[in-house]
């Protein structure tokens, strides 16, 4: 026997009610662009993670949420098509790679959603999780063969003073998986990665960039393989800074860091600067790190 049923909508069948608190609004500050072929994901928790849009940031105007096409999403609002988000439990956005279909599971930035509340405020899964350390670099060039010294403030290494035999990253935290340190240094306008690093002993993964073999330590000698547009050696001076961050294991954008962890900054009018004297990396502020507000609606 056929049963008919009869329903609101005339000819287009029953009529679904609207779903309600499905559209994210949502502003990144701190947060990369991110460079091919990573773009971010956002996804929301109800029974488990239920995955929402892919995005990109725009590097011309960091608060626009870009398709993978480059076109700006309207209001820069993300639309969950089945999930009222009020009833979720949390907010994340991870890594994931463009065109492959696998999300890396790297989450990026985490928050919870509270009942009743519809501003929920995402920060980063380190946050308070890497706090302050003691850490310390030395200015050398231990990979020539020059004794005279004269270069020695082109080079920089995580270790400690005076044989480079004991680690200057000594009290690294252990991270999550799927995050690495890299070490960075900023000469001018000019920002150079110094190489991937995982553990406070042994060479970082740079294979060298710019310099011969050295210590069993992160740190590089700017002294050959110059990039394009600049010419080695250099000496550090005032203004320049050194820095370690934070980065996804698979990231290979050597042009920016992910998270700005610890720094140091040379003071302008500093005095001279020694070879071989330990400096200190001081940690960088949370305000400055990756976070997103957002608004369900």
């Amino acid at each position: 026997m056929l049963t008919l049923s009869a329903g609101c909508g005339g000819d287009k069948g029953p009529t679904k009610p609207a779903l309600r608190n499905n559209r994210l609004i949502v502003a990144f500050y701190n947060t990369p662009p991110l460079g091919n072929p990573w773009v971010y994901q956002v996804w929301a928790f109800k029974s488990g993670w239920q995955p929402g849009l892919v995005f990109r940031l725009s590097a011309d105007v960091p608060t626009h949420l870009l398709d993978t096409l480059g076109q700006v999403f309207p209001g820069d609002t993300l639309t969950f098509s089945n999930l009222d988000l009020t009833t979720c439990d949390s907010l994340r956005v991870t890594l994931r790679t463009k065109g492959s279909g696998i999300d890396t599971g790297l989450v990026v930035l985490i928050a919870p959603i509270e009942k009743n509340k519809t501003s929920p405020q995402l920060v980063s899964v380190l946050k308070g999780k890497v706090g302050a350390r003691d850490l310390y670099f030395v200015y050398t060039t231990p990979t020539d063969a020059d004794t005279s010294h004269d270069n020695e403030l082109s080079g920089i290494w995580f270790a400690n003073p005076p044989d480079l035999t004991s680690p200057g990253l000594d009290s690294l935290p252990s991270l999550p998986s799927g995050w690495i340190f890299e070490g960075w240094a900023k000469h001018g306008s000019v920002l150079l990665s110094m190489g991937k690093f995982g553990a406070r002993s042994g060479p970082d993964l740079a294979k060298n960039y710019y310099s011969g073999t050295g210590p069993a330590f992160p740190g590089e000698d700017f002294l050959i393989n110059a990039p394009a547009g600049i010419t080695f050696p250099f000496q550090f001076s005032e203004g320049d800074t050194v820095m370690v961050s934070l980065e996804p294991e698979d990231d290979f954008d050597l042009t920016q860091p992910f998270i700005r962890w610890f720094a140091h900054r040379v003071p302008l009018q500093s005095s001279a600067l020694w070879p071989l004297q330990r400096y200190s990396l001081n940690p960088v502020q949370e305000d400055k790190w990756p976070i997103a507000n957002a608004f369900i609606r």
